[in-house]
């Protein structure tokens, strides 16, 4: 995965310096000899050499130019499992969702407890206090008073 990313940060940059001015949204690495003078065409209208790899999409897909069209596209890297415990995500414009704070979903709607804290508030007119335990799991225990 982190070779994944170093791979993708190193193709980015490389963008940005073989075509300023951004905006262009593909990358293309040469294939190999090119004899039978096909090209291939994106949807943006750039064209590329018959055997180059095509980076589209911000560098989030991979294609072969082949036959004289963009073939064998995939997915460059694979988005991050959200775990079960997530709270918290951000969308991450062309690459993926992901978790950014794990913790406890609480009874109250909206709002969440981290990873080891805890809360004291009243529930069906029962003091509880609860704490967030690793993975996510919300253990409450009724207490005396509330303070």
């Amino acid at each position: 995965m982190a070779e994944t990313r170093s791979a993708m940060l190193l193709l980015l940059t490389a963008y940005l310096l073989i075509l300023p001015g951004g905006g262009d949204e593909v990358y293309s690495a040469p294939g190999g000899g090119d004899t039978t003078g096909l090209t291939c065409e994106d949807d943006i209208g750039n064209t590329f050499k018959e055997g180059d790899t095509v980076w589209l999409d911000f560098g989030s897909r991979k294609c072969l130019c082949a036959n004289g069209q963009l073939t064998e596209c995939n997915d460059a890297y694979q988005c991050p499992p959200i775990p079960e415990d997530c709270v918290e995500t951000r969308d991450i414009p062309d690459y993926c969702t992901v978790c950014t704070k794990q913790g406890c979903k609480t009874h109250t709607e909206g709002q969440y407890l981290s990873i080891g804290e805890s809360k004291t508030y009243m529930e069906d007119k029962a003091c509880r206090r609860c704490e967030c335990k690793a993975g996510g799991k919300l253990e409450c225990v009724d207490v005396p008073d509330c303070e």
